[in-house]
């Protein structure tokens, strides 16, 4: 029996959130699920499905309150339950206790059991340990003590030396916290508006109190009082519908099951995609799950501008982030944050990752998760209707904040949408510390700066190291011999009609940029199609998007004759020579060099492609201009730097404050 399915079995295993009086007790049972089919048409199941079984609900409008928020730890340091080492603190949890993290840190449970973020059960196991990056731009982990499945096996609790005191019966579970390193510590300093997103970039001396101050020398605190972040919060309700499509999945066995999670924006799919993910990940660790990830805007899962399935393996319990790993990874770059820019486009992506789920993983019972974005009004809801229509998943849930299936909001979300079952859950609707841009700066950050999966560098700057020079193909290169960049193309912009052709470097420019690598062979037949003008050989031939998304448009998911390789930074071009600066993540220059020398194509692909500011120009250069005290130096910096202000800015009309309490159409108050 598998740890999830010990957990749901024993009925006196409870997680101290899930006690009487939590928000979500008294609706436990009033879950809303729709068989499909049950008014009497033919059924879609094939024998081999085990449906969800429908539950009578309530016709009359439930309205959901706010779900319990913690903000710091149930857990007062004292000498008897806590052990400082030089690079790890040991924890003794008494029944009822639990842990907020902050930072970085890896955990290893010593003694008994613990519940993480609320549901996911861990037994003491000295050989099994987990990286946690805990970032205030999220919900930060919760690890909290809890009844061990099997009270009489203690066989692989681990004491030593140093928690042999927490060895009694009044600590129900040990927990070893070790410093962790992955690079992230170093952001604030390379991007300021990131100082605050994790622990120890900033530390108030003045305020902070002694208990806090004895984790200054570790990668991770405990949120031991009110810091203006919550933690994750994981109501029974969401817990309990978690589990029971876990252990739905492990009963199909090798039949694979898809789900598929909707709601507006900021309601709580990513967390519960990824509670989920958890989920089947620990009901049967020997089966990886696939995550369809078709929120360009909002991906943990995706590079930026992209949509992407992957197959996971790994548990996480923390934050997630964009590897640029390719291996069972299926990257496409879409351009933009939203469907509605290339709405055609964005349904060809999913439909050829549906395929690849389809005939590569679906036959060997990979189970799929489906993350949406939050635009389902309008003309989102029409995409997304064809979306399901496409997918048809075995489960669809729904966050709302009603749980009325016939509720105006719910039912016009509903209609015409395909789907085997629906479930019904109420949405968790916080808002972050960091804007959406502001979330989108930090993947792309991410993104470019990480050397290997889950480590990175920003210590030294991109702009410390010089570029990547490839040259770009123009009028009178020798075509058979010519290695480099052959043709650039912007979305949504068609030469003579949006722009003229002699405005393409202002388009390209400081962007960033997809990489489409294409076979000899098959560039050939666009070559016809490539724009140019004997009185501009300086500029780079150009591929209008129309016929850029034909070629794109024809090619299956399982081709190599057209690959998507990733993103990068197109810094600057010298005219003269004809040639491009490039920045690229250094686990793709093998890869990109290697098909450059394989004789592939290189298409360079615009979208929105806004850069960090961090990355355009070196803040060294600029704090020099400004630490100068001679204003002829300030008029020097100018002349060398054209596109940078050097003038503080005042602010415009005194201080301004931020209307609050300001929600969107369908978040409701209790």
């Amino acid at each position: 029996m598998s740890a999830y399915a010990a957990l749901k079995d024993n009925s006196s295993i409870r997680s101290i959130f899930h006690e009487s009086g939590d928000a979500y007790e008294e609706d436990a049972e009033d879950e809303v699920h729709y068989q499909a089919n049950s008014s009497g048409e033919d059924s879609d199941f094939g024998e081999d499905r085990i449906p969800v079984q429908s539950i009578s609900n309530s016709h009359c409008p439930r309205e959901m309150g706010p779900p319990k928020t913690i903000t710091w730890s149930k857990f007062i340091l004292t000498e008897e339950n806590t052990v400082f080492g030089e690079n790890y603190v040991i924890f003794g949890l008494k029944t009822g206790e639990y842990l907020v993290l902050n930072g970085q840190c890896n955990v290893t449970i010593q003694k008994g059991a613990v519940l993480f973020n609320q549901i996911h059960y861990i037994a003491s196991n000295p050989y099994r340990s987990f990286n946690i990056v805990g970032l205030q731009s999220q919900s930060l982990p919760i690890i909290s003590s809890t009844e061990r499945s099997n009270t009489s096996d203690k066989s692989l609790d681990t004491k030593t030396v140093e928690n042999e005191d927490l060895f009694t019966n009044e600590f129900k579970s040990v927990i070893k916290i070790e410093n962790l390193s992955t690079g992230l510590e170093n952001i604030g300093k390379y991007h300021p508006p990131f100082k605050g997103l994790l622990f120890g970039n900033e530390n108030d001396e003045d305020i902070i109190s002694e208990d806090e101050r004895m984790f200054q020398k570790y990668s991770f605190e405990i949120v031991l009082r009110e810091k203006g972040v919550s933690a994750l919060c994981v109501s029974k309700i969401w817990s309990d519908k978690a589990l029971e499509l876990s252990t739905l999945a492990s009963r199909l066995g090798s039949i694979a099951n898809s789900t598929m999670i909707i709601g507006n924006k900021n309601s709580g799919k990513s967390t519960f995609s990824k509670v989920l993910l958890n989920s089947y990940l620990l009901s049967n660790e020997s089966s990886p799950v696939c995550y369809l990830d078709i929120d360009p805007g909002q991906s943990e899962f995706s590079p930026p501008y992209s949509i992407s399935l992957r197959l996971v393996s790994e548990i996480n319990f923390g934050s997630w982030f964009p590897s640029g790993s390719t291996q069972d990874c299926h990257d496409h770059y879409f351009g933009f944050t939203s469907p509605v820019h290339l709405p055609n486009r964005y349904l060809e992506i999913i439909e050829n990752l549906l395929r690849c789920y389809e005939t590569r993983y679906k036959p060997k019972g990979h189970h799929l998760i489906i993350n949406t974005p939050g635009w389902i009004k309008g003309y989102g809801k029409e995409l997304l209707t064809i979306i399901t229509e496409k997918i048809n998943p075995d489960t669809l849930i729904l966050l709302s904040s009603s749980l009325d299936l016939e509720g105006e909001d719910n039912s016009d979300i509903l209609q015409n949408l395909r789907f085997k079952s629906l479930t019904l859950l109420p949405g968790i609707y916080q808002v972050s510390k960091y804007s959406p841009s502001q979330t989108r700066v930090l993947n792309k950050l991410l993104y470019f700066h990480q050397n290997s999966p889950g480590m990175f560098d920003f210590q030294s700057h991109l702009l410390d190291k010089s570029p990547l020079k490839l040259s770009y193909e123009t009028e009178g290169v020798n075509q058979s011999t010519f290695k480099g960049i052959n043709a650039v193309s912007v979305l949504n912009h068609s030469v003579g009609v949006n722009f003229n052709y002699e405005d393409v470097l202002t388009l390209i420019e400081s962007t960033l940029m997809g990489v489409y690598c294409v076979k000899e062979e098959v560039y050939e037949t666009i070559r016809g199609s490539l724009h140019s003008k004997e009185y501009h050989q300086n500029h780079p031939y150009y591929l209008d998007p129309s016929r850029l998304l034909d070629l794109l448009s024809c090619t299956p998911h399982d081709n190599s004759n057209v690959t998507f390789m990733g993103l990068v930074m197109l810094h600057s071009l010298n005219t003269a020579q004809k040639y491009m600066n490039i920045y690229l993540p250094r686990n793709m220059l093998k890869q990109f060099q290697q098909k450059l020398q394989s004789n592939f194509k290189m298409i360079l692909i615009r979208g929105e492609g806004d850069l960090p500011s961090a990355e355009i120009f070196h803040p060294e250069l600029v704090s020099k201009a400004l630490n100068s005290n001679k204003q002829e130096h300030l008029s020097k910096a100018q002349t060398i730097y054209p596109y940078v202000s050097f003038e503080r800015k005042p602010k415009l009309g005194g201080v301004w404050k931020a209307r609050r309490n300001v929600m969107r159409r369908g978040h409701k108050h209790a």
